[in-house]
């Protein structure tokens, strides 16, 4: 699993080997959930099972609204 997110965040961020860096962080009790990467980049993330994918790609879709929002704020 995580290689595949190191591979992921490389894509997308060209950030190399964020999850050698990783604690465990609080994030509810259905999902494991991580801090991973250095100081000056930081990245939170959910791991579960994939019958949990639609519920990922919501709380993504928010988040991502809520960050429309601080930009026009």
């Amino acid at each position: 699993m995580w290689e595949e997110i190191d591979e992921w965040l490389h894509e997308h961020y060209a950030v190399h080997g964020a999850s050698q860096h990783r604690q465990a962080s609080g994030g509810g009790c259905i999902h494991q959930a991580w801090t991973i990467g250095k100081e000056d980049r930081r990245f939170f993330l959910k791991t579960g099972g994939c019958e949990q994918s639609s519920v990922y790609r919501a709380e993504a879709d928010g988040l991502n609204q809520l960050r429309a929002a601080l930009k026009h704020s």
